[in-house]
């Protein structure tokens, strides 16, 4: 029996059979309702934030038909009323590969608008991002995967994190984060920024946390959303939550929540 998040995409594409597109398809594109995956979870969207989106086998043909390569990210606020279902979203950049274009600008346009239209929200485009070329360091964020913890939990546990009345700006990272896909049960591999200020989060407990997700069922997006709850719960002042997830058919999907207003950076991770 599915359980009501289940249930938000009981009629998603993911996880079925689908032909392979042959002509550009705009109806291929299906939205998923946030609110009503975040009613499921019981969480209450107050933060800001958006979901980068990186698709790397964008193909189309130029005016004579040879085929054009390109990288995209799509840009997409974490207030949009609607997510595209990401198989929907591989099927309907597949519907571009034998359509004629004149420019990636006119192709990122065509994308933008019909993302837009799903998502009921204004989506950026950009195509062949720069920043997409490069690998990202883990900068200044504290890394926790050298800790000497013992971890007996792997389904989703929120009182396994402890905070002490140390008051600290601290910044983590763990690139041990597994969860599993909502619909297929494939694993979703991801690495976790979270940069926050507040009672100190106890850095065993804190991966601890973390590493019970392994065999939760959820999209990256509901993963970010729910672990950025269960850490606002702790009292915290301020936080900013980035997953960067490894890439599945060709896009790998970035959510970033914060209760601030945070730049859309892109840095492509060397496990992405």
């Amino acid at each position: 029996m599915l359980n009501k998040l289940q249930q938000t995409v009981e009629r998603a594409p993911l996880g079925q059979k689908s032909p392979y597109p042959k002509n550009y398809d705009q109806s291929l594109l299906h939205p998923i309702s946030r609110n009503a995956q975040r009613e499921a979870m019981g969480i209450e969207p107050n933060f800001l934030g958006f979901d980068i989106w990186n698709a790397y086998e964008l193909f189309w043909q130029d005016l004579k038909g040879k085929p054009v390569r390109a990288c995209a990210s799509f840009i997409i606020p974490a207030r949009s009323t609607y997510l595209c279902e990401s198989k929907s979203v591989k099927l309907y950049l597949n519907s571009l590969n034998h359509e004629k274009f004149a420019s990636a600008s006119d192709v990122g346009n065509l994308i933008a608008k019909d993302l837009s239209q799903i998502c009921q929200t204004i989506i950026k485009v950009e195509m062949n991002p720069k920043d997409l070329g490069q690998f990202s360091s883990d900068d200044d964020f504290r890394l926790l995967d050298e800790i000497d913890v013992t971890i007996s939990k792997y389904t989703k546990d929120a009182s396994l994190l402890k905070t002490t009345d140390e008051v600290v700006e601290d910044k983590v990272v763990t690139h041990l984060f597994k969860s599993h896909c909502l619909c297929t049960g494939q694993p979703d591999l991801g690495s976790i920024f979270i940069e926050y200020k507040g009672k100190k989060i106890t850095d065993e407990s804190l991966l601890a946390y973390l590493i019970s997700y392994r065999d939760h069922a959820g999209f990256s997006e509901n993963c970010i959303e729910q672990i950025w709850t269960d850490l606002m719960n702790l009292g915290l002042e301020e936080l900013s939550i980035f997953g960067r997830f490894t890439r599945r058919g060709g896009i790998d999907i970035n959510p970033y929540r914060s209760t601030k207003e945070i730049s859309a950076k892109n840095p492509r991770l060397i496990y992405q």
